[in-house]
C-alpha cells in the first residue's frame, strides 16, 4: 500500500517491538529501500521528546557516529511513520549465526569502539539512549562491511536531566543498578548496558539474565570481583562500576589501551 510519499510497503516486518513495528518498504520514485517504523502512539510529550532528539542528532553526521539516519516522519492514517535508512540485520542476529553465540576479543574491541563514539555524541548532548541492547544495534551490512554497526531506536531516548527516579527504563538484563534501585539517573546508564554487551559478546551469553531486579542485583554483587587486573585491559569494573559517578566515559573508552593497542 502506498502513502503519499510514493512508499510501497512489502508484504512483511523486519522488526516487531513492544512500542513499534518495522516494515521495509521501497520508495517508488526512487526504487530506494529504506525502514519505516510504524509507532504506537502514547502521549504526544513521548512522541515530541523523541523526534526532538532526531532533530539533534541531525546536527552529527550518522556514518561517522554510528547511529542510524532518520530521514524524516509522517502521519499516515493516525499511525506515526518514521523512515530510516535500511540497515541488514541486529547484533542479536548476528551472534546467533555463530556456533558459540560469541565473537572474538578483536571482533569485539571493533564494536565497541564504534559504540562508545555513538555515547559520546550523546553525552555530548546529554542524552541517554535507555534502551541499548543487542537488539537495538544493527549492522550495517555484515557481508561487505563486517563488524560496522549503528545504533537504533531512540523512542525510549531522554534529557539524561529528565530521567525521573523509579523510571521503567532499560531492558532488564541491560539495566544499570542506580535504575533499578530508582537513584538518580544520567548518561552513565548507557556505559552500564554497554559493559553487559561486551561481555555478553564475549561469554555467548548475557552477564546478568535476571528474572527480576532481585535477582539481577543478586547477579551484580556476586561478579563485582576484587581481582588485581593489569591496566591495559578494559575491564567489566570500568564499564560495570557500581557507583555511576566511577563508571568509564565514552571517550575514556575509546582512548583506553585495550582499543588504542594494535595486538
Amino acid at each position: 500500500e502506498r502513502d503519499g510519499e510514493g512508499r510501497e510497503s512489502e508484504p512483511y516486518l523486519v522488526g516487531n517491538g513492544a512500542f513499534a513495528k518495522v516494515a521495509k518498504c521501497v520508495k517508488s520514485a526512487t526504487k530506494e529501500m529504506v525502514a519505516l517504523r510504524v509507532v504506537k502512539i502514547h502521549t504526544k510529550s513521548d512522541l515530541q521528546r523523541e523526534h526532538e532528539i532526531l532533530l539533534k542528532l541531525r546536527y552529527f553526521n550518522p556514518d561517522e557516529c554510528n547511529f542510524v539516519k532518520w530521514h524524516c516522519s509522517f502521519m499516515y492514517k493516525r499511525h506515526l511513520c518514521q523512515e530510516f535508512e535500511l540497515l541488514d540485520m541486529s547484533l542479536r542476529e548476528f551472534v546467533t549465526m555463530r556456533p558459540t553465540r560469541s565473537l572474538h576479543l578483536k571482533e569485539i574491541k571493533t564494536i565497541l569502539y564504534q559504540l562508545a563514539t555513538t555515547l559520546e555524541v550523546l553525552k555530548r548532548l546529554q542524552v541517554a539512549h535507555c534502551d541499548l541492547k543487542l537488539e537495538n544495534i544493527m549492522l550495517v551490512d555484515h557481508v561487505r562491511q563486517p563488524l560496522r554497526v549503528k545504533v537504533i531506536d531512540f523512542g525510549s531516548a531522554c534529557n539524561a536531566s529528565n530521567i525521573a527516579h523509579g523510571a521503567y527504563i532499560q531492558t532488564r538484563w541491560y539495566r544499570a543498578p542506580e535504575t533499578i534501585l530508582g537513584l538518580p539517573c544520567s548518561e552513565a546508564i548507557d556505559m552500564w548496558s554497554l559493559g553487559c554487551i561486551a561481555a555478553e559478546l564475549f561469554l555467548g551469553h548475557p552477564l546478568y539474565p535476571g528474572s527480576c531486579e532481585y535477582q539481577m542485583l543478586q547477579f551484580m554483587i556476586q561478579t563485582q570481583g576484587h581481582h588485581q587486573r593489569p591496566d591495559r585491559h578494559l575491564s567489566k569494573t570500568d564499564m560495570l562500576h557500581l557507583d555511576s559517578t566511577k563508571r568509564i566515559t565514552p571517550s575514556q573508552v575509546r582512548e583506553h589501551p585495550f582499543m588504542t593497542q594494535r595486538k
